[in-house]
Formats: C-alpha cells, sequence, structure tokens
C-alpha cells in the first residue's frame, strides 16, 4: 500500500512539473496562424503542446530560441486555451513527412502533405525559344502554387520576360560611380543570381530553406558584386483538410537581408518601380482594376504609389477556378508602409520604397526586408486577411510557466 502511494505520488509531481501555457484571445485568430512559445527544452528534446481539457495534441518545431506551433481551428474573440508542454509521443515521429524541402531538378522543392507548393530556382534557368539569353536567371522562386495546385505566378511572360516568378531587384542604382539596372536584363548592366544553400529544415510545423544571392555589376567590363543578399522563406503547415476546406489558405513567410560585397555601398536612386516583387499568372493580363486590392481597399490606378500594409492580386484562372496571393508588407521594414506599384495592365506589382527618394545599402547598414504571402483558393476577404497582417507584425508570443 505505501509503495503504491508513492508511485501515485510520483506520477502527480511529474505531470506537475510540466510546463503549461495559457492564453486568452483579445480578437479571433484564423485557424493555423503561427503562435510562438518561449519554453525552455534540453538540447535535442522533442516536445508538443496537450489541450487539458480535450486531449488535443499539436506538434512544436524550433524557430531560433522559440517553438513555434499553429492551431488546426480559428479561436473566437475570448477564447481560452490552456496547454501543456509534454514530450513528443509517436504521434508525429511516426507519421509519413509532413513537409519536405529537396534539391531536384535545379530547384529547392518545398512539398507539403504530398502537395508541391514552389521551387527556388537554383541552376540557372534559360528563356524558351524565341527569346534573348539575356533574360536567363537564377535566384526566383517560380512556380507558387495554391493549396488546391492553382499556378499563382507567371515567368518569362513575352511582355516583360524579366519579371520572373517572385523577385527582388533594383533598377535605378549607381554602384562605383556607373548607373547599373538589376531588374530590366536587357539593359545587360546586372544581373541577380543564385550563389549558395545555406541549409533546409523540414518539421511537422513549418519547411525552411536559406539561400544566398548576388547582385552582380556588369558595367565595368568584368562582373562585379555588388551585393550580397540572404533569403530565407518559411512555408507552414497547411493541414490535411485542404479538399474539405471553403478557399484553404498557406501562408509563407520571407525575409531578405541585403548588404553591400565590399566597402562600395550600392546606391538606390529615386524611381517609380523597383524591390520586392511578384509577377503573376498570365490568366490575369489586362486592365481590370479588381485585380488588385490593397489594405486601404483602393484598387489598381487609386493603389498605385499609395502605401498599403498589403496588396492581394486575385481573381480567376483560365479553368474558371480562383486563385489569390496577399502580400503582406512587416510594420518594421524599411520606410514601412513602403508606396507600391500596381501596374496598369499587367499582373505584376512590388513594394518599392526608393519612390520616397535615394537612400544606401551598405556593408554595415543593410537592408533587412520580411514579407507575409498568404496563397489561397480565392480570396479569404478583408477582415481575414488583415487579421494575418496583424499577426504578422504583432506574432503571438506565449511563455510557459
Amino acid at each position: 500500500m505505501c509503495c503504491l502511494l508513492l508511485l501515485v505520488m510520483a506520477s502527480i509531481q511529474t505531470q506537475a512539473a510540466n510546463p503549461t501555457v495559457s492564453w486568452t484571445t483579445e480578437e479571433i485568430v484564423p485557424a493555423r496562424t503561427p503562435i510562438f512559445v518561449n519554453c525552455k527544452a534540453d538540447e535535442g528534446e522533442q516536445i508538443e503542446l496537450i489541450e487539458m481539457n480535450t486531449g488535443v495534441r499539436h506538434p512544436l518545431q524550433k524557430s531560433g530560441e522559440q517553438w513555434v506551433t499553429l492551431l488546426p481551428r480559428e479561436l473566437a474573440a475570448g477564447e481560452s486555451i490552456h496547454c501543456e508542454v509534454v514530450p513528443e509521443t509517436e504521434q508525429y515521429a511516426t507519421l509519413s513527412p509532413i513537409f519536405s524541402c529537396d534539391e531536384e531538378e535545379g530547384c529547392l522543392i518545398v512539398r507539403n502533405r504530398g502537395r508541391e507548393v514552389l521551387r527556388y530556382r537554383v541552376a540557372t534557368v534559360e528563356p524558351p525559344a524565341g527569346q534573348d539569353k539575356v533574360y536567363r536567371r537564377s535566384g526566383y522562386i517560380h512556380p507558387l502554387y495554391t493549396p488546391q495546385g492553382a499556378l499563382i505566378t507567371g515567368d518569362f511572360a513575352s511582355d516583360h520576360a524579366h519579371q520572373h516568378g517572385i523577385m527582388f531587384p533594383w533598377t535605378n542604382t549607381t554602384f562605383q560611380g556607373r548607373k547599373v539596372d538589376f531588374w530590366n536584363q536587357a539593359a545587360g548592366q546586372g544581373r541577380v543570381g543564385h550563389r549558395e544553400i545555406v541549409r533546409t529544415q523540414a518539421g511537422p510545423v513549418f519547411a525552411e530553406f536559406v539561400v544566398k544571392l548576388a547582385h552582380v555589376d556588369l558595367t565595368s567590363g568584368e562582373p562585379i558584386d555588388a551585393l550580397e543578399e540572404e533569403w530565407t522563406v518559411r512555408v507552414y503547415d497547411r493541414g490535411d483538410d485542404v479538399e474539405q476546406s471553403h478557399a484553404p489558405t498557406r501562408l509563407i513567410d520571407f525575409e531578405s537581408i541585403q548588404r553591400a560585397a565590399s566597402d562600395e555601398p550600392l546606391k538606390v536612386k529615386e524611381y517609380h518601380y523597383g524591390g520586392f516583387a511578384i509577377r503573376g499568372n498570365a490568366a490575369w493580363l489586362g486592365t481590370r482594376d479588381d485585380l488588385f486590392t490593397t489594405s486601404e481597399k483602393k484598387h489598381r490606378v487609386a493603389g498605385n504609389h499609395s502605401r498599403p500594409t498589403w496588396v492581394e492580386m486575385a481573381g480567376p484562372l483560365e479553368d474558371s477556378s480562383e486563385a489569390a496571393v496577399v502580400i503582406i508588407a512587416h510594420g518594421e521594414n524599411f520606410r514601412a508602409p513602403s508606396p507600391v506599384r500596381l501596374h496598369p495592365a499587367k499582373p505584376y506589382f512590388c513594394f518599392a520604397p526608393l519612390v520616397l527618394g535615394d537612400f544606401d545599402i551598405t556593408r554595415t547598414e543593410p537592408l533587412r526586408s520580411r514579407y507575409r504571402l498568404v496563397v489561397s483558393d480565392g480570396s479569404r476577404g478583408y477582415e481575414t486577411t488583415e487579421r494575418f497582417s496583424q499577426s504578422f507584425s504583432e506574432p503571438v508570443v506565449l511563455q510557459a510557466k
């Protein structure tokens, strides 16, 4: 009897020793919004959350000094959750991989639950027949797909062959006193390309890759690296309910750090476009004003060179299906909220801080830019997009106690 009592007391003490997390929401939180948890764990230890009232388990994945999780359901305003942090069970260890992030076919290919999400171009992509070799390119993302497999991005468009999926070139710059255009490749003044895969990661909550690129000046007679750039691209798990969910959504976080490759700065000059950009599906060609919608509820004409928090590009594709991509700019970005260029007739837009005037990118003062992509099979609507935007610049951070 005494021995049994000691065993029971030991069990209670073990359970009590596990950290707990409690949280009451102030506003609606969309399903699968990244939630960060501060919690100590032994080196190499895998942990997860278990909801105390339901026993439902949620995986945690290490993100720097924090852990990140995704709740599969929407949380109502004022809803409370109480969780315990416990060692990971075999539930996630034995599942088929939620993510893969592999180098194949000259690309880094990210897949989520067997569906291809995107390709980052490691190898140089040659232009299609009939286009000049000057447009060959690496170091960009294409294709990007919706959760149900619709194509969002375009590449080597016949009207703008220099626009490549998701890219980040500058147009009007000077380097060592020479004018360099990294965007319009036909000028032959500069190019942007892949240099190195730093690392990849694939877990139960997200997949992530870190790559290095170079912005190369071609105006001096020999190529010179003007900028070094590092991308961190993180894809969050969409979940296993893609077929059943109305307008299923995928979140992708993008970070760029650009710094001068030498003591010589890159001087970015005032111009009406240039910066972090996306070229959309060819089905969206044309002047339809509502192809773009901004956080200020402006469309293509009124929204050009406005300073919104986010821009949505959405509409029907050739098969009549609906697709949408929202790009949210982080509130701490340079000159945030920066102006946007919404093209009057092409399916592309970019965040363009250079519209507000000149600036330098140096070795000691790099340019850090963060964006969140919300990719869906149809628009999620203004209110939901606003919640995704808020959770990006002001993420939920919980403390385990």
